[in-house]
Order: C-alpha cells, then sequence, then structure tokens
C-alpha cells in the first residue's frame, strides 16, 4: 500500500467516525452525511461501496500492529479495566455470530466483545470479537492470550462468581495475573470459612465507611494459591 492511498484510507476512516459519532448507523447514508457537512480539503464522497471496501481492506496484521502502538501510547503505567458484552444479530455472514444464551432473551445469533480501556483516563485500548458460543468463563483463557500478546501488562481481572472454578483460577494464578473473585454463597468451602472466621465479623473492628456494612479480610490458600478472603 503506498502512502498515498494509505493517507486517502485514513481520511477516509475519519469522515466515517465521523458519521458513527454523530449517530450514524447504517452507511448507506455516508455519502448524504458528506453532503450535509463541511469537511475541508475534501472533494471526493465516500459512498457505501467504498465504506464496505475499506473495512475490507483493514486486515488483521494491521490491526493488530495499530493495537500493540496504540497500547504502548495511551495505556502507560495505568491498571486496564476488561469487560465483555454481546451484541445480537440478524446477518449470516459474521464469522463469529453463533447461538448461545442470549442475554436479551433474542432468538438470534450473537457475538462477543471484549473491551480493554484506560482505569483512569476511560480511554479504550484493544478489543477483541468472540465466538457468540463462548461463555464469558470459556473465554477467559482467550483473554489472557490477548493481553500478553498486545504487551498489556498492568492488569488486574475483578470477576463475578460465574467465573469460580479451580481450573480458571490456576489458569489466571499460573500466567501472573492479580485477580479478584467472588465465591459462590452454597459451596460447603464457602461456608467453612464464614463459620471459622465470623463470630467477631459485625463489631466495631470490621465496620467501614458505610453504614451496616462490614468487611473483614482474611490470609487464605486456595487451591495451592495464596491470597486473601474478604467476608462482608
Amino acid at each position: 500500500m503506498t502512502y498515498a492511498s494509505t493517507h486517502y484510507i485514513c481520511n477516509d476512516i475519519k469522515v466515517i467516525t465521523s458519521y458513527l459519532v454523530q449517530g450514524g448507523e447504517s452507511m448507506n447514508y455516508v455519502d448524504d452525511y458528506m453532503n450535509e457537512h463541511c469537511f475541508p480539503n475534501r472533494k471526493r464522497i465516500i459512498t457505501s461501496q467504498k465504506v464496505s471496501e475499506i473495512f475490507e481492506s483493514i486486515m488483521d496484521t494491521g490491526m493488530n500492529k495499530f493495537f500493540k502502538q496504540w497500547i504502548k501510547k495511551v495505556a502507560g503505567t495505568d491498571y486496564i479495566c476488561y469487560d465483555i458484552t454481546s451484541v445480537s444479530t440478524y446477518s449470516d455472514w459474521i464469522t463469529h455470530a453463533e447461538y448461545e444464551y442470549n442475554r436479551d432473551h433474542e432468538d438470534l445469533k450473537k457475538i462477543n466483545i471484549g473491551l480493554f480501556s484506560s482505569e483512569t483516563t476511560k480511554i479504550p485500548v484493544y478489543y477483541e470479537n468472540y465466538n457468540g458460543s463462548l461463555t464469558d468463563k470459556m473465554n477467559l483463557i482467550n483473554v489472557i492470550k490477548n493481553i500478553k500478546d498486545k504487551g498489556i501488562k498492568r492488569v488486574k481481572i475483578v470477576m463475578d462468581e460465574g467465573f469460580f472454578d479451580k481450573e480458571r483460577l490456576l489458569e489466571l494464578f499460573n500466567s501472573g495475573l492479580t485477580f479478584t473473585i467472588g465465591m459462590p454463597g452454597n459451596l460447603k468451602l464457602s461456608k467453612e470459612i464464614i463459620s471459622d472466621n465470623n463470630t467477631d465479623l459485625y463489631t466495631s473492628k470490621y465496620s467501614t465507611d458505610y453504614p451496616n456494612t462490614f468487611g473483614k479480610l482474611i490470609d487464605y490458600k486456595l487451591f495451592g494459591i495464596e491470597g486473601k478472603s474478604l467476608l462482608d
């Protein structure tokens, strides 16, 4: 790709981004948007067909190169937050779209989208699409791999009890990542921890700044992993 063609594509992407930020959805109307707004030093109009060609020209290798450079620029020494959501689709042409549990209770295929953002600035630093049939728990190993591949270092993963699984916890521990996870209250292990440590939990010693809220941090070893357990 020549400098001239790269320059044109970069400018086209700026126009497309502006269109999306302003609330545009279907690319069928991007040419109307350009006719109604001022874009200095631009004479040619982008059509929906041109948008498709631009998107198709953006290959995985180019995206990965961009993300690695972008992460170095915006992440710095900040902690990176991660979250995942799903998007339903009517399309039969999206490779990652598959049937699985749908949070919106729609009888549609969905894709999973994972997003990493700076904790302080809230700026997105990286995203990845995943197969719609992958559960959050199953997808965790892909998240770990992508973190390492993209050079994201200061990561702390916070998970709800749905992720609680010996195999997953050991994967996280062996990867060197810091994590916090909720334990299901119905587990025998959870009940034992509570029974052994709750005698003085609801006392002034463990009160917090929030009314009627208490917290007790204890050293604990789980599945051979040394850490702390928080009772509240």
